[in-house]
């Protein structure tokens, strides 16, 4: 099957959602392992940052990579879901992958699986997707955002002990899943750390900071406990960029230390805070009305979003519109 383009690619996907977004009974990485193996294990071949947590993943992993990418980096980035079209889960140095090249990849990657037995999931399919195009395309570092928890992610499939995990803030989401109380979740998120991994984290609770130390101590990691953010080169960022931004430099700050990358100068700093992240306090500019978009689901982010509109907009009247789907928990 050729597909020529997103349409065509959207409805071929929609043939993989589970039926009424169910997740399996079996909630584990058993099918993901079968369809990396299918396609050779590409992961294996890559350098990839493991972003989990509640609130701030998706920022985060575009500034991790956007200040590799300063470094002279090339750099895959996959995120979910996407806002504006499905090529945002497959982005060569932060540039989403064209229609045409991303539709023609889309088909030889459903060629290779289609005569096997495996039955990958909507979400199983663009993650092996994503590592097997990141592999083909030689690049030097993948920033991987997860989709769901952590340990059972169908991200979870890589092993490389110089993975670098980073867990951002953790709060109740996804509670039928990933379980009732912060502990629990914090287990599932913390469960991306594997063998000798780098383990970057703000301080948290206790009962947070006990779960990524508990499994950062199983296997025999290395955890750097990063403090409030303390520069001032992030002050031009909204209050949560600016939270999200330091985590990524001191990630990128480690990785270059490690891998002898070249030092990026106060430019490439400004530099990397450009990145466009659809959704996360973008602002549209509608002839004299400013309109600001913003993903925000759960109590942590929507209490984040709001001190920051604040800070911004101090004393400013706004007009407010809403809506959530309804497997989300309103307060």
């Amino acid at each position: 099957m050729k597909i020529r383009n997103f349409t065509e690619a959207h409805e071929v996907l929609g043939k993989f959602v589970p039926p009424e977004r169910r997740f399996r009974a079996k909630y584990n990485l058993d099918n993901m392992r079968l369809l990396m193996e299918e396609l050779g294990n590409p992961q294996d071949k890559l350098k990839v940052v493991h972003v989990a947590g509640t609130s701030g993943k998706t920022s985060t992993c575009y500034y991790v990579a956007s200040l590799l990418q300063q470094t002279g980096s090339k750099i895959g980035l996959t995120v979910s879901p996407h806002v504006d079209e499905i090529n945002e889960r497959l982005q060569i140095n932060l540039v989403p992958l064209p229609e045409a090249e991303y539709c023609s990849e889309l088909s030889q990657i459903l060629e290779i699986i289609g005569p096997s037995n495996i039955k990958p999931t909507y979400f199983e399919l663009l993650v092996a997707f994503a590592y097997w195009e990141f592999a083909r395309q030689n690049v030097d570092y993948v920033v991987v955002e997860v989709g769901l928890g952590g340990l059972l992610d169908g991200t979870n499939v890589v092993s490389r002990e110089d993975k670098v995990c980073v867990i951002t803030d953790i709060g109740l989401d996804h509670t039928n899943v990933l379980g009732k109380t912060i502990p629990e979740i914090a287990s599932q998120k913390s469960g991306i750390i594997q063998q000798h991994n780098a383990v970057f984290s703000y301080v948290q609770s206790e009962e947070v900071m006990d779960a990524i130390k508990e499994r950062c101590a199983h296997e025999h990691g290395q955890f750097f406990e990063i403090g409030p953010v303390t520069l001032l080169e992030a002050e031009a960022l909204p209050l949560f960029q600016q939270h999200n931004w330091y985590l990524a430099k001191q990630v990128v700050d480690f990785i270059a230390q490690r891998d002898g990358l070249k030092k990026i100068s106060k430019k490439q700093i400004h530099k990397s805070q450009e990145a466009y992240i659809p959704a996360r306090m973008e602002i549209v500019q509608k002839k004299d009305k400013t309109i600001i978009l913003d993903g925000a689901h759960n109590p942590q982010k929507i209490q984040t979003l709001v001190k920051s509109l604040m800070a911004k907009y101090p004393g400013q009247k706004m007009a407010v519109v809403t809506g959530l789907l309804s497997d989300k928990e309103v307060n």
